[in-house]
């Protein structure tokens, strides 16, 4: 709540570079050796009558993109 892009933007990538760092294995995957995170985040200036939904629809958007997109990184 109260973020905008620019600090949604900022979290989002200190949450994934973190978990990067952290090296955990991930032996199951047959694309990377360890635990990374693709993120999608949403920040919105609701409108009178938007449904709360929305946010999440376009959240849920870029999260897909962003694991369309290679995986272990942030869209927003």
């Amino acid at each position: 709540p109260e973020t905008g892009h620019g600090g949604t933007e900022l979290m989002g990538e200190k949450l994934r570079q973190a978990v990067t760092g952290l090296g955990i294995p991930h032996a199951k995957s047959s694309v990377v050796d360890i635990v990374t995170l693709s993120l999608g985040a949403a920040t919105l200036v609701p409108e009178p009558g938007m449904a709360s939904s929305e946010l999440i629809k376009i959240a849920d958007e870029n999260l897909y993109a962003a694991k369309n997109q290679g995986r272990n990184r942030l869209i927003c």
